[in-house]
């Protein structure tokens, strides 16, 4: 299983890429969904992390600067400010495959950080996407225990393998809300009635 997810987290972050090469100076100074976050920084954050070798991770671990919060994340953005959106995509090219922090626990936090993004790049841009469905289920379950994200908590109320968009289900109660809006809900991220 875990040899797959990685493979899905791939996928993901080759979906991002191809989405990114292509976006103009403009969109990538766009807001994102990512409260006073560009669709540029949120792209660096998404592989900000990738580009430390093991031993930074490590130091970073040690001294409290890898926490997931929003603090070590705003410094991670600050220390790679210089980066052109040329080299954005370069290091996104080169890290396709994610490796170092965001490679932990089987590639699971590249695939739901990747998810999960993607659509703060998506939404405010108005380039919408249908997730593969093979991608969301590893993703959920990540969601719900992953300490940083404390799905289980948001997530009360809501079936750990909700339905399909078309109302489909695998011999499991219905869910109230359709599967990307749960993960949305799971993880944390900001929710509208345009959501």
């Amino acid at each position: 299983m875990i040899g797959s997810v990685a493979g899905l987290a791939t996928e993901e972050r080759r979906s991002l890429l191809e989405l990114v090469e292509g976006f103009t100076g403009e969109q990538w100074s766009a807001e994102s969904l990512c409260d006073g976050w560009s669709v540029r920084d949120v792209v660096l954050h998404h592989i900000g992390y990738d580009l430390l070798s093991g031993r930074e991770t490590l130091q970073r671990m040690v001294s409290g600067r890898a926490n997931p919060g929003s603090s070590s994340n705003d410094v991670r953005l600050a220390e790679l400010w210089a980066m052109t959106t040329g080299d954005v995509v370069a290091a996104l090219r080169e890290h396709v495959r994610p490796t170092g922090l965001t490679s932990g626990f089987g590639c699971r936090i590249s695939l739901l950080d990747g998810m999960i993004h993607q659509q703060d790049i998506r939404r405010p841009l108005g380039l919408p996407r249908a997730i593969p469905a093979d991608r969301i289920r590893p993703a959920l379950n990540f969601a719900l225990w992953a300490p940083p994200v404390r799905g289980a908590i948001r997530g009360r109320g809501c079936a750990s393998s909700p339905t399909t968009s078309a109302g489909r289900s695998a011999a499991v109660p219905r869910c109230a809300v359709p599967r990307r809006r749960s993960c949305w809900r799971w993880a944390g991220a900001p929710s509208s009635s345009t959501n």
